[in-house]
């Protein structure tokens, strides 16, 4: 097919229970001038004849089969046989919508972006869709730099939900890493939002993220799985340095690592809970922590922060909890054109003078503003 407008790299391994609604989901775009290469990552399950079977009726689908070298590796591959003008990620055991692929590729090339980023629905369940909420400070639909909005290395990095420009990723040689470690997603987001010329959100959501609560990172483990994630934080922070990252980019990266202090170590079996926070600690006291003024930190996260440099548990967690039970009786919200304040439950709205998008208000509030479904969802290992 010439004129490719997207290529759909599908990176597949053991996930014969899903793979047919995803074939079946981007089949049914309304975008037909598109590829879907699917990169068969070593699969020990039917995935693989699936894939050969889903081909042979359907010729734009591209069957890759290699042996297994993890998820950056199976992207990667994609990427070097891609000829679309955009690729775009999709995980096979999640789906899209009929009207993905072509209303992502209008946009793009309404603002002639090199990468544009829609929504996303969290499935916990069938049929239960839940809207992933952006930070209420991020435009929408309106073109901004990573300098001016840094905070978008806060949310969820959720690259599937996206599409890039092929040539842009080339120029700048951006790949995912091939590290065998959690959370891949997040040091390819930073690298691109550092060399894009403008970064482009909507709000509608295109992406269908499956997080069954048998999937999530909710279980707590007693294997040492989760120590994966300290390596992956290391190889984005050394990823943003050798691309000469700015310190509002190290300000946002240091707090994005902060908001999954919680959660890995809460998911620790206890055995293993002071062993990780020590390996948090080592990096908050590493040389890529050193001159940060904590920007987005307010002063009570600012106190846990030098409880966890002291490597003190109990009084880290017990500022943690602190904070958390005033924010469930206090909080302060910014919607587009109201400023919500809900105090012991009652929720006061007010009119709001200031334009949302210039107003920086409390990052933490703002992120657990998303549905529970969020917390089983977010973080995967």
């Amino acid at each position: 097919m010439e004129n490719i407008k997207i290529s759909i790299i599908m990176p597949v391994y053991n996930v014969e229970k899903y793979l047919r609604k995803c074939f079946d989901s981007v089949l049914a775009s309304t975008l037909k001038e598109i590829e879907i290469i699917a990169v068969d990552d070593g699969s020990k399950d039917s995935s693989g004849m699936i894939i050969d079977e889903y081909a042979a009726k359907d010729s734009r689908i591209i069957p890759v089969h290699k042996e297994n070298g993890g998820y950056g590796k199976a992207i990667n591959t994609g990427l070097n046989i891609a000829r679309g003008e955009y690729v775009a990620i999709l995980e096979t055991d999640d789906w899209v919508n009929p009207t993905t692929y072509e209303l992502l590729y209008s946009k793009a090339k309404y603002y002639n972006a090199n990468c544009l980023k829609g929504n996303f629905n969290y499935c916990p369940e069938k049929d239960v869709y839940n809207k992933h909420k952006f930070i209420a400070t991020l435009p929408l639909e309106k073109p901004f730099t990573l300098k001016e909005h840094p905070e978008i290395l806060l949310i969820a990095p959720s690259i599937w939900s996206a599409i890039y420009k092929r040539e842009f990723l080339k120029e700048n040689n951006i790949k995912l890493t091939e590290k065998v470690t959690p959370y891949e997603d997040f040091p390819f987001a930073c690298e691109v939002y550092s060399k894009i010329d403008k970064i482009i959100l909507i709000d509608e959501p295109v992406y269908n993220y499956r997080c069954e609560q048998n999937q999530g990172s909710s279980t707590i483990r007693s294997d040492r799985k989760l120590f994966k994630i300290i390596d992956q934080i290391n190889n984005t922070l050394e990823i943003t340095e050798s691309i000469g990252s700015l310190p509002y980019i190290k300000e946002a990266v240091f707090k994005h690592i902060y908001n999954c202090i919680s959660l890995f170590v809460g998911n620790a079996a206890d055995d293993l809970k002071q062993e990780l926070f020590d390996e948090f600690s080592k990096i908050f006291n590493s040389d890529y922590a050193a001159k940060l003024k904590f920007t987005y930190f307010n002063k009570a996260e600012k106190q846990a922060v030098k409880y966890l440099k002291a490597d003190n548990f109990k009084a880290f967690f017990m500022q943690k909890g602190r904070l958390t039970f005033l924010q469930t009786i206090f909080s302060i919200k910014n919607q587009e054109l109201h400023k919500v304040i809900t105090l012991l439950g009652i929720r006061i709205k007010f009119k709001r003078r200031n334009n949302p998008i210039s107003v920086m208000t409390n990052n933490t509030i703002l992120l657990k503003s998303d549905s529970d479904a969020r917390k089983i969802c977010e973080f995967q290992v």
